[in-house]
């Protein structure tokens, strides 16, 4: 599979770390950060484990190169005031996938980190991107990159004070089971 990183730093913003997470985890606002996406939906939320299974499909490239769909499951929590989001794609009998798209398999994990000397935000992402179907290992990372560089609209994002997360409860913190054991 492909490998990649991407970081994306937000110096003086006005962001807050709450505000950047949610755009990257509500699938309402998909569309408004990569211009490569062409659907994201929640399929099935598990409010109580502050998950979901997710689909996205990618647009098609070009004529020859079809769209590409994922359904994986997201996870989110926070842990030391950080964000933190886990995709990872699975099989679902569900969500078969169509024929007039090419399933793929994904698995991300994204970083929204505070850097307290320097008060940058940080966005980071580990991918492993595999876009399946007929493809050679210069399309297949030609496809990727496609994708990933459309997270260059982040930049042009203006923070809106109502961003909030319906999907998940962002309060929920992996140290609070440090702290109901003591």
């Amino acid at each position: 599979p492909g490998k990649y990183k991407l970081l994306i730093t937000f110096s003086g913003s006005t962001f807050t770390p709450k505000q950047l997470f949610c755009l990257i985890s509500e699938p309402k606002f998909a569309l408004a950060i990569n211009d490569n996406i062409e659907e994201q939906t929640i399929k099935t939320l598990l409010k109580s484990e502050n998950s979901a299974v997710m689909y996205q499909a990618f647009k098609a490239f070009n004529k020859f190169y079809r769209a590409r769909d994922f359904v994986f499951v997201r996870h989110a929590f926070t842990h030391n005031g950080n964000f933190y989001l886990v995709d990872k794609s699975l099989d679902n009998i569900n969500f078969p996938p169509f024929m007039t798209l090419v399933r793929g398999e994904i698995s991300v994990v994204w970083g929204v980190i505070q850097d307290a000397k320097s008060q940058e935000l940080r966005l980071y992402g580990d991918f492993a991107i595999i876009n399946s179907g007929l493809l050679n290992d210069q399309q297949e990372a030609n496809l990727s990159l496609r994708y990933l560089s459309g997270f260059k609209q982040l930049l042009s994002q203006q923070p809106d004070s109502d961003v909030q997360s319906s999907m998940f409860d962002i309060d929920w913190n992996i140290d609070k089971k440090e702290v109901n054991r003591q």
